[in-house]
């Protein structure tokens, strides 16, 4: 049977779900970019926050890209219930670069607060931040892009992005951009410092958690002058290679599990101040010849340093394996908060833009812990929430003193939708 198309229906608005997030995003975040936030242009400043807020939508809605703000220029919702009339894609641009190195750092302490509001509200006393990098590549001239460390696209210029996220909650609590050729672990203790100044009072112990590309005596350095701790998972240098065969014969091997086994040592690599604790992971090579398998060179082994004294070397393994849930949480801001799409031409703009996607996610994740209906389904990702609670038709109804937001009668979740919006 054929269907006519018509398109007259008036006042509709696929966004439902648009409502109480933004409700929610003017009370947590708007209120802070206000106080915090302050651009050099006085006339970009005063319309930040619609700006800012149109952004937000964007991400809430999965735009991949700015053009992608057209989406959401005629929405009922976002000009009858907010009073936001949406710009076009050029206008959202030109805003992002008015951002400078100042302000692009107190949108970051705006997510680092957002942060400490979720923690909080997860009632969390030890957290662990895992902080890891990722390449962002680019097809232009973007400013502030460099060749660099890029495995997809060798020989491109890329970005390289620092993350660090609450590994209990998975809620970003720090980053920015930096240039392409930057190497791994550039600014990191300065992160490092931010992070405690904001949380610190916060909660009990920080443990931070590192891949070799962070293996350095400043950074172990900088988290112990703040009374914090650390696991890092540490390069293996001819040094360490060395100090562990001297002391083979005194270490005691237990079993960990998949043919591993584990034993602790204390030693430094050449050029350290002091000695640290290092837990030694040791796994029989394969394929060997004319080595017995009893001897020291028929193993291969990797190294993890920590300040954790009470944990055992199983404890400090096991906590270590953990870490690669921040490469899922990376994914998700790259791919479902559009991280893999910041393309202005300007670096601030992309610095401002990167952290408006990830308020976005931060903001989800409050918003989860907040309204308790869902936080069973914290860890859910962003994909999943968007069909379940923002994809939802509505038609906007004018009455004398209120506007009616309708929701279809047969909507699977309409129930929890109208708590989530209470």
């Amino acid at each position: 049977m054929k269907i006519k198309l018509i398109a007259k229906a008036k006042n509709l608005t696929s966004y439902s779900g648009l409502y109480p997030l933004l409700t929610f995003a003017i009370t947590e975040a708007i209120t802070l970019v206000n106080e915090t936030v302050f651009l050099k242009s006085k006339s970009m400043d005063n319309i930040k926050e619609k700006h800012i807020l149109s952004c937000l939508s964007l991400e809430f809605i999965g735009g991949e890209k700015l053009k992608r703000i057209e989406l959401l220029q005629k929405d009922p919702l976002l000009k009858n219930v907010f009073g936001l009339n949406v710009t076009s894609p050029e206008n959202i641009s030109r805003f992002l670069k008015s951002f400078d190195f100042e302000s692009t750092v107190k949108m970051e302490l705006v997510n680092m607060k957002l942060a400490k509001k979720a923690i909080k509200k997860a009632n969390l006393r030890q957290i662990t931040i895992d902080i890891d990098s990722s390449v962002k590549n680019v097809e232009g001239n973007q400013e502030g892009a460099e060749k660099g460390y890029n495995p997809e696209n060798k020989g491109n210029k890329c970005y390289n992005i620092q993350f660090a996220f609450c590994e209990e909650i998975k809620v970003f609590v720090g980053g920015y951009l930096r240039s392409g050729d930057t190497s791994t672990c550039n600014g990191a203790e300065e992160l490092v410092k931010s992070i405690v100044s904001v949380l610190g009072d916060s909660v009990d112990e920080i443990t931070f958690r590192f891949d070799s590309g962070y293996f350095s005596e400043k950074i172990v350095k900088t988290i112990e002058t703040l009374k914090q701790k650390y696991v890092i998972r540490a390069k293996g240098y001819h040094t360490l290679i060395n100090n562990l065969r001297i002391q083979k014969d005194s270490l005691v091997w237990q079993n960990y599990k998949n043919g591993k086994e584990i034993a602790t040592i204390i030693t430094k690599p050449n050029n350290w101040e002091k000695e640290c604790r290092f837990i030694v992971s040791r796994q029989k090579k394969d394929n060997l010849v004319d080595t017995p398998l009893d001897s020291f060179d028929g193993y291969d082994y990797y190294f993890f340093v920590t300040n954790q004294e009470i944990w055992t070397a199983t404890d400090v393994i096991w906590f270590y394996e953990k870490r690669g849930n921040s490469e899922n949480h990376i994914k998700e801001s790259k791919y479902d908060f559009s991280v893999n799409s910041i393309t202005l031409n300007s670096f601030w703009g992309n610095q401002a833009l990167f952290q408006i996607q990830m308020m976005a996610y931060n903001l989800l994740i409050l918003f989860k812990l907040t309204k308790e209906v869902i936080t069973s389904e914290l860890r859910e990702t962003a994909k999943t929430f968007r069909l379940k609670y923002i994809f939802v038709c509505g038609k906007i109804n004018f009455g004398q003193r209120k506007i009616i937001l309708n929701l279809s009668e047969d909507y699977a979740y309409k129930e929890i939708f109208f708590r989530l919006s209470s």
